[in-house]
């Protein structure tokens, strides 16, 4: 109430539009406070800097009523502090008659510890003292409880979740308020992770230690939850709600395989009558209205989210969200914070990310984030088209319904094609070899014994060609070799007939010589036998004579052959 008094003292002097404004950017500076966003007071009234120094104002006095409330509550020990569901102060009692809600008083919850800690409520684990059970007990935060408009939209979180009954929905047991009027309701006790934790211990695995059987497996673990959460958001649809703040920290896994889509609180309640409400049916319109023309329910849907506030989680907000156009959203915009889910699921990291608050959403109006597989490049190409596809700019390019991107994440489960994804034939080939194994393995068997035979006999006809060729060289070494000695004969022969033929005309030559010298020598002898007869040298010219004699030179030849002297 604190807020809403200074605000309308400052109204004065502001139009309604302006008084709007700075509401939202007060609802920005605690959502993001609360989820510890550093973002600047300067850096919030970027576009607007005129709201500036009364923006400053406002989280001052603010400031000041928190440390008051926190330093004015009653803090017993958790563990053993009782409390019930009692009366409510008068404050609360009006501020509640206000919104046309009378909250039930019951007595039979006993707070044992907190659990966890929101934006606007802080969930306890308390014991249910008739059904002797321990239950989820969620209630508005002190600092939140005196503002009409998130009392409303507390108890509105309340209501529409325990309108949508649906496995993947926490179930809600009552709604009252505690002893010091702060509205309240209790739900099932979910132990466990959320999805954010388990994404974040799936990324913090070592990629390195070799071990992808099992980093395949829990990738297929974390999908498989992830379709069941496409499953509840598409219950959700079919029942006329979008959620508006999907994002891994919003989704619970249990340890026994629940997967749990909580904090409702910025959901919108949509209608048209042309979705089909059959759950079997897989087609949804994008194109809803809001049900401000419907009768009032007990807590009407807060009427903050109509007027231009820019709600939910930047980093998972559709385009159309950041607008701050509720009108403009539908079915679509779920479906893009699902693929901005699934696209940290994928890579690890946000899809956009920046210091600046005006440059987060100006990046998300305009798409500009990294594509998954820039990131990761061993992603496959089918889930990256899934994750795009779910993201894409204009909402009638994403899936048509949740269930449409659950199918397709089903079908690369199961190794079948998604539509998302067009692949080239060497995958087809691929997927139709692993869906027929047996026959696969019979021909890759068979392949193998021809490969085998083929390897065996070119091994042979290889070793018969080396022996053949190396034969073929011997023989021709061979021929060579005799060429070479029939060359070298023919030139022995050549060799040995021409020195017979010099032989021959040498002997020729020497017994015409002989004979030649034989006939000067018997002229000489005649010449000296006819000067020895001139002269009385008888003796003389009788031996000289006897030389030539017939029967001499008979016997002289004859004495010449024999060899004796």
């Amino acid at each position: 109430m604190f807020r809403e008094q200074t605000l309308r003292r400052a109204a004065s002097t502001m139009t309604t539009q302006f008084t709007e404004r700075l509401n939202d950017l007060l609802d920005l500076w605690e959502e993001g406070r609360s989820r510890g966003d550093l973002t600047s007071v300067d850096e919030l009234c970027r576009e607007s800097p005129d709201l500036l120094p009364l923006l400053k104002e406002q989280i001052a006095k603010l400031e000041q009523m928190n440390v008051w409330l926190v330093s004015t509550e009653n803090l017993e020990d958790e563990a053993t502090t009782a409390w019930t569901l009692g009366e409510s102060r008068g404050d609360a009692e009006s501020a509640a008659m206000e919104m046309g809600t009378t909250l039930e008083t019951y007595a039979r919850y006993r707070m044992i510890r907190s659990h966890a800690k929101g934006g606007l409520g802080e969930v306890l684990v308390a014991e249910d003292q008739q059904l002797k059970r321990q239950v989820a007990l969620k209630r508005i935060q002190a600092k939140h409880d005196r503002d009409p408009e998130r009392r409303r939209r507390f108890l509105w979180e309340a209501e529409i979740t325990s309108r949508l009954e649906h496995p993947g929905i926490v179930p809600v047991h009552g709604v009252g308020q505690d002893n010091d009027g702060r509205p309240c309701y209790t739900m099932r006790l979910v132990q466990g992770d959320t999805l954010q934790q388990a994404i974040q211990r799936f990324h913090e695995t070592d990629k390195d230690d070799g071990d992808f059987s099992q980093q395949r497996a829990e990738l297929r673990h974390l999908l498989t939850r992830f379709i069941t959460v496409c499953n509840t958001v598409a219950y959700a649809h079919s029942q006329g709600v979008i959620h508006r703040d999907l994002k891994p920290a919003n989704i619970m896994l249990g340890p026994y395989g629940e997967t749990l889509v909580v904090d409702w609180g910025l959901a919108k309640q949509v209608t048209n009558l042309s979705v089909d409400r059959d759950p079997s049916s897989r087609e949804e319109t994008n194109e809803l209205q809001t049900t401000d023309n419907e009768p009032r329910t007990t807590n009407q849907e807060p009427s903050l989210t109509q007027t231009g506030a820019t709600l939910g989680t930047p980093a998972f907000m559709s385009p159309e969200q950041t607008n701050g156009r509720p009108e403009e959203m539908g079915p679509a915009s779920d479906i893009y914070s699902l693929g901005a889910t699934l696209y940290v699921l994928l890579t690890g990291k946000l899809p956009f990310e920046s210091s600046s608050l005006a440059e987060l959403l100006s990046r998300v109006q305009r798409g500009d984030f990294a594509m998954p597989r820039t990131i990761l490049p061993s992603l496959s190409q089918p889930l990256e088209a899934i994750c795009l596809k779910a993201m894409s700019l204009e909402p009638s390019q994403r899936y048509a319904s949740a269930l449409d991107m659950a199918a397709d994440l089903d079908h690369w489960l199961a190794d079948e094609p998604v539509k998302a994804h067009r692949e080239p034939l060497s995958a087809r080939a691929g997927r139709l070899m692993r869906r027929h194994r047996a026959w696969t393995m019979s021909g890759v068997a068979a392949l193998a014994v021809i490969a085998v035979i083929a390897t065996v006999s070119a091994f042979w006809i290889n070793g018969q060609k080396q022996v053949i060729t190396k034969q073929e060289r011997a023989a021709t070494q061979m021929a060579d070799r005799n060429a070479t000695l029939a060359k070298e004969k023919s030139t022995l022969a050549e060799q040995e007939k021409s020195a017979r033929q010099k032989a021959d005309l040498n002997a020729e030559a020497t017994l015409r010589q002989t004979k030649l010298a034989e006939r000067h020598l018997y002229f000489a002898h005649m010449n000296l036998a006819q000067s020895a007869w001139e002269n009385p040298a008888v003796n003389q010219t009788v031996h000289l004579l006897d030389l030539y004699r017939p029967l001499k030179l008979a016997r002289s030849a004859n004495e010449g052959t024999s060899g004796d002297p």
